[in-house]
């Protein structure tokens, strides 16, 4: 027996997801035991702790959940929808308000959306399609009615609607456009009516039917003797109306799925019809004749089953059902040719929210799985979860799932937990191939996407009337390249509007921020004495110039810190200002918090707001010299940001438990001698550690006092074949495990 024991250094890289699987035996070492309100795509090699989510309402709207969320983007505007109880919502960006634009629908239903021409159509399959501008909200094939100062022949404050015939009446679907209450006497007694549908070609005429002022039967208002007007202007008293509006003919059906494919609508899973797809005439998908055609295609209505999605797969219309997936051909033009298959799986989903469309296929959950549907075949998939294990088994239909960076979210009520909401999270990381559970239940989901935005993910809570922004981590902006510097991408054609005495040196990718003149001398116009006020000077117009930055959209809820790479010679300062505004010209229009001199990070003094712009002044104490900003290390200038409204207040309970480990050495009893931990963060953090034989012991790590790094000797008692090593931390600040590393050594036998 030696003299000293041999040492054997252990070491655990912290990138292997949770498998939530039950297992009898020893986890594999690409996984864990938990990993709880954990992030795996924010640092390479390491798991980082949830971040705070922000709230977009500070103000909650109720006791109830968001049932389902959708950001609708027009050309000009972007809006966020969002179905609470019996009521489509449409919330404000800035104040994070909600406005009610459609009330009396069907309390508790999830909707599906779809975009079209600057509108939105969402349904429910229990009430009426609808259709919205983001402003107010209409049933599909009828128009949109907006109240106009003027006019006198309305009644005075009085309800109006309309509807909407075409083809002297030949195609009449039932459908009422939003109500309209006039003003008092002499007050708003006029209505214009936009978005007028269009018939399909030939349609010789559309006739407009309106109620009588707070009346409910709707009667002939005036015929548009054309396929092309979509507006008009009404200021018609009730005494000039016409016949009663005829019986319908095709009732616009319901749907509980809706998609836009190949310019057409598609209206899946009705109340009456679970197995009926509706489907409009090209290009127009407010008309669909249901009952004098028969547009539409049935899908085995006599299997007892049930669509639950229509997802496309490779350009092809795949239609889930609870128990199969088929596919619905439609190449041809003629929908006389359009097929379904015979079902290609016979792994469907019982739960239609979790059926998402992702770049390597249909992510769903199955009725004992998650799986993913190729095209061809489903073939199961995240391994660690199981369907049956986590999820409440009478349950699994009110699942809710959703597709964002790389990251397959199923929000589900978990078997242990007793509730009838959503209360936990399944996050599956495609890139790490590992999966977190977050300890928060959502209702629906929604991505930022469009124009400007960056993807911002928002969660509609399953409980409190609240949505969130889910990633509240501070943003950086940064500053690299000439054409990044000047904001209008023009230089070197157009000298940036914002340089006044700054010129550019350099190249595109390593610019110089100089006092210099905002031209060159090839393509000065005149001679330099007259063109440029007198006398010049050819190295510098004078000894100080400001750089003002473009304004930039960020909707933060905090600004943190601002820095830049100076080269200052002798007497020469660089000295930055900044300036904040809920609009764009708000933020022109402000005062400029200046006296930031600190390169390596001063804090913004502005408020935090919706927009941001900075400027620099360089000053010199000749003409001759120049302070200079420089590119290096990935910025010239770079600031920072947290994105969001307020912050959540509320404890995140991270838990990292690695599960037991016997580093290679199955039948050795080991003695643990020493344990180091790799990390960043604000606070303490609480390392348990178990062995199999039943000894356990746990330690405080206080990250002020070991910012990076942390080390303990184990007491004597740590020894057993196996170990596993728990990391728990329930605050709201941050942490990032980066490795977990230690030293065992044999325990002596005695023979």
């Amino acid at each position: 027996m030696p003299l000293t024991d041999e040492f054997i250094p252990f070491h655990l890289r912290l990138v292997p997801g949770q498998d939530r699987t039950n297992r009898d035996t020893l986890l594999e070492t690409n996984k864990v035991e938990s990993a709880e309100n954990a992030r795996f795509n924010e640092e390479v090699g390491s798991v980082v702790k949830r971040p705070k989510r922000a709230y977009y309402n500070t103000t909650s709207v109720g006791a109830n959940p968001f049932h389902a969320l959708y950001r609708f983007y027009t050309t000009t505007s972007k809006f966020l929808l969002g179905a609470y109880l019996g009521t489509m919502k449409v919330g404000t960006d800035v104040g994070g308000t909600f406005a009610s634009i459609a009330t009396g629908l069907t309390s508790g239903e999830a909707f599906t959306f779809a975009t079209y021409k600057n509108l939105c159509i969402f349904s429910n399959g229990s009430d009426n399609i609808m259709q919205t501008d983001g402003v107010a909200a209409w049933e599909l094939g009828a128009c949109k009615a907006t109240l106009l100062a003027g006019g006198t022949n309305l009644d005075a404050s009085a309800a109006y609607y309309y509807a909407v015939t075409m083809d002297t009446d030949a195609y009449t679907c039932g459908a009422v456009s939003n109500t309209v209450t006039t003003g008092s006497a002499g007050n708003s007694r006029k209505v214009t009516l936009s978005n007028i549908p269009l018939g399909p070609a030939g349609t010789a005429n559309r006739i407009i039917y309106r109620t009588e002022g707070g009346g409910s039967t709707l009667k002939l208002l005036a015929t548009i003797s054309d396929n092309t007007t979509t507006t008009y202007v009404d200021d018609i008293a009730d005494a000039s109306l016409g016949a009663t509006m005829p019986a319908v003919t095709d009732d616009m059906p319901k749907g509980k799925y809706i998609k836009i494919y190949r310019e057409r609508l598609f209206v899946a899973s009705g109340a009456n019809e679970p197995n009926r797809i509706y489907f409009s005439d090209a290009f127009l998908p407010h008309y669909i004749q249901g009952t004098t055609a028969t547009s539409y295609k049935d899908v085995s209505p006599d299997d007892g089953d049930e669509i639950t999605g229509i997802p496309i797969q490779l350009g092809t219309m795949c239609i889930f059902k609870r128990n199969n997936i088929r596919k619905m051909h439609i190449d041809s033009s003629d929908p006389d040719g359009w097929f379904i298959d015979d079902p290609i799986s016979y792994q469907g989903s019982p739960a239609p929210q979790s059926i998402q469309q992702t770049p390597y296929g249909v992510y769903y959950q199955g009725w004992d799985h998650l799986y993913n549907f190729n095209g061809a075949a489903s073939t199961p998939i995240i391994d660690e979860f199981k369907v049956d294990e986590q999820i409440k088994s009478n349950s699994k239909q009110y699942s809710v799932g959703f597709w964002n960076d790389n990251d397959y979210y199923l929000s589900y009520i978990s078997a242990d937990g007793g509730v009838d909401y959503q209360d936990r999270t399944m996050i599956f990381n495609q890139l790490r191939s590992a999966l977190s559970i977050d300890s928060y239940g959502a209702a629906s989901f929604a991505a930022f996407k469009g124009g400007d935005e960056t993807g911002e993910l928002y969660i509609g809570d399953s409980q409190n009337g609240y949505v969130y922004l889910a990633r509240n981590f501070p943003q950086t902006i940064s500053l690299r390249t000439t054409t990044q510097l000047n904001g209008n991408l023009s230089y070197p054609t157009n000298i940036y509007s914002g340089l006044d005495d700054i010129s550019f040196e350099g190249t595109e990718e390593e610019p110089t921020i100089r006092i210099g003149w905002a031209t060159t001398i090839n393509n000065a116009v005149g001679t330099l004495n007259a063109g440029y006020s007198g006398t010049a000077t050819i190295d510098q117009p004078d000894a100080s110039g400001t750089y003002t930055s473009e304004v930039f959209f960020v909707s933060a809820s905090a600004f943190g810190t601002i820095k830049w790479h100076e080269i200052l010679p002798t007497g020469c300062d660089v000295v930055f200002s900044t300036r904040s505004g809920s609009t764009e010209a708000a933020c022109l229009a402000a005062a400029w918090d200046g006296g930031l001199t600190n390169p390596n990070g001063s804090t913004i003094a502005s408020a935090a707001a919706e927009y941001i712009q900075f400027k620099a002044v360089l000053t010199s104490p000749d003409a001759y010299s120049t302070p200079r900003i420089v590119s290096q290390d990935g910025y010239a200038i770079q600031f920072t940001y947290t994105p969001g409204g307020t912050e959540e207040t509320t404890n995140i309970p991270f838990v990292y438990g690695t599960g037991f480990r016997n580093f290679g050495r199955h039948n050795d009893d080991k003695i643990y001698k020493k344990i180091i931990v790799s990390h960043s963060g604000v606070g303490t953090y609480t390392l348990t550690w178990t062995t199999d034989s039943g000894e356990t012991g746990s330690f405080t790590v206080d990250m002020s006092l070991y910012p990076y790094r942390w080390e303990s000797f184990f007491p004597s008692n740590a020894f057993g074949r196996t170990v596993k090593f728990t990391v728990a931390k329930t605050d709201t600040s941050d942490l990032t495990l980066k490795e977990i590393l230690g030293v065992w050594s044999p325990r002596p036998m005695l023979i």
